[in-house]
């Protein structure tokens, strides 16, 4: 009797390529992979084990990165650290605090005739708590304006801006959580390197 060869084994996700939506046990395992997103479909032929995915995309995200085979998202481990702008803008929302509770990202613009763009720069400080949100529960200000885009800095940020404290150089960030942070420490006027002067900025 002629015995048939074994079939070859059949990739666990593969078994779940479809053109219409993902089946909802295999959104439950690809979840589990690490990319941190699900789409609509599984735009690829399949790979051998989630655990297999899940490793390499765990060693290659901390390089250069990398994309995710089952959703084809760009996996990187990104190493976020306090530059110049960033800080000045710290230094602006430390003194407007003085006179305000919440100060909203727009009137951060401007220190010295430098020009800074406090809407992007300013929400990275939450990565190393020195500034904080406003909270949901506060619906309204004086003026009237909503709690998008409100900040007031921390007793952390406060020891940071008067140069009575470090915080680690890098802040390793994985789709929008932190990972951890580095060794190294900086000080407000590492981070101001030469393009601004600490006493001048503090005194203005």
């Amino acid at each position: 009797m002629r015995l048939k060869p074994r079939a070859k084994p059949t990739p666990l996700l593969s078994l779940y390529v479809t053109t219409g939506p993902v089946p909802r046990f295999a959104s439950r395992m690809t979840e589990r992979i690490g990319c941190g997103k699900m789409p609509e479909q599984l735009p690829f032929d399949g790979f051998d084990t989630l655990a297999l995915e899940r490793e390499r995309i765990r060693v290659e995200r901390n390089g250069p990165g990398t994309h995710c085979n089952a959703c084809g998202q760009f996996v990187k481990v990104y190493h976020r650290q306090i530059h110049s702008s960033i800080a000045v803008a710290l230094i602006v929302l430390f003194k407007m605090n003085r006179t305000a509770e919440w100060v909203h990202t727009t009137n951060i613009s401007k220190v010295n005739d430098v020009c800074i763009n406090g809407r992007c720069e300013i929400p990275k400080a939450l990565y190393w708590g020195l500034i904080e949100e406003c909270p949901v529960d506060v619906k309204e200000l004086e003026n009237g304006s909503n709690r998008v885009g409100l900040y007031r800095i921390t007793e952390k940020g406060k020891d940071f801006v008067l140069n009575k404290s470090t915080v680690p150089k890098y802040a390793y960030i994985f789709n929008d959580t932190i990972l951890g942070f580095s060794e190294e420490t900086v000080g407000i006027k590492d981070c101001l390197k030469n393009k601004f002067n600490y006493h001048e900025l503090m005194e203005s």
